[in-house]
């Protein structure tokens, strides 16, 4: 697809490594400005960032200058669950690129997409006050629920910190065990993982968005999902040590 001077196209950032590392190159250039007060991702974490591992589809498109520079990019995602007139866009334009037109460009390719499968609402985030925010009004965007990042600093007095509230924490959790894995989750807790999860479904939503629906068919989906893609994951839960939940 072209647009003025630049050309969009669809490639598989699982297949296409180099293009992908283009991708994270224009996301960590205007990291600062569009991820205020965030560290910037590695590679690594970036590529994680991109994997739906519920197996929902993803159309990935950069876009490139008459030089066949990358200026651009966007990714879509397509839920295949709950949420199907809904599509998820991130899009992410070179600093030196912005205001030309490109994003809007971009934008157009995640409509197209969305149309394309039916879909009738894009949805995407951006911190307030962020480039993106203005981005999004302008193209007459509705804002939702704020999420809150919260960013723990560890220093010097953290150690004596945690020691100073472990005795309330002890008593609180009396009648509670630790139980720890790495990697895909024990057969036998698949079910009550789900219920964990799916307590958590309860956050306020935006009108009209659907939560996600957990069972243990699901989280073995997600966890094996994670581990073909490379993720090695450590996980901790609390079990109610009387009723075994």
């Amino acid at each position: 697809m072209w647009s003025g001077t630049i050309q969009i196209e669809q490639f598989d950032p699982k297949s296409d490594p180099e293009r992908l590392r283009a991708c994270h190159a224009i996301a960590t250039s205007a990291w600062e400005i569009d991820n205020p007060g965030v560290p910037p991702l590695t590679f690594e974490s970036y590529v994680a960032q991109w994997q739906a591992f519920d197996g929902s589809p993803l159309h990935v498109f950069l876009a490139t200058d008459p030089a066949g520079r990358p200026v651009g990019y966007c990714r879509i995602t397509l839920p295949a669950k709950e949420n199907l007139s809904m599509a998820f866009c991130a899009l992410t334009v070179a600093l030196d690129q912005r205001r030309t037109g490109t994003g809007t460009a971009l934008l157009s390719q995640c409509a197209a997409v969305a149309r394309a499968a039916g879909r009738t609402r894009l949805a995407a985030s951006a911190f307030d006050g962020s480039p993106g925010a203005a981005f999004a009004r302008a193209k007459g965007a509705a804002s939702g629920h704020a999420d809150i990042l919260r960013t723990l600093s560890i220093t010097a007095g953290t150690p004596d910190r945690l020691a100073a509230l472990r005795p309330a924490a002890e008593q609180a959790a009396s009648g509670y065990e630790l139980l720890s894995w790495r990697g895909l989750p024990p057969e036998e807790h698949l079910s009550q993982l789900a219920v964990v999860l799916q307590s958590m479904e309860d956050a306020p939503i935006n009108e009209g968005v659907e939560p996600t629906v957990w069972d243990a068919d699901r989280v073995r989906e997600v966890e094996e999902n994670q581990a073909a893609f490379g993720l090695d994951a450590f996980t901790v839960v609390a079990r109610h040590v009387a009723s075994g939940d």
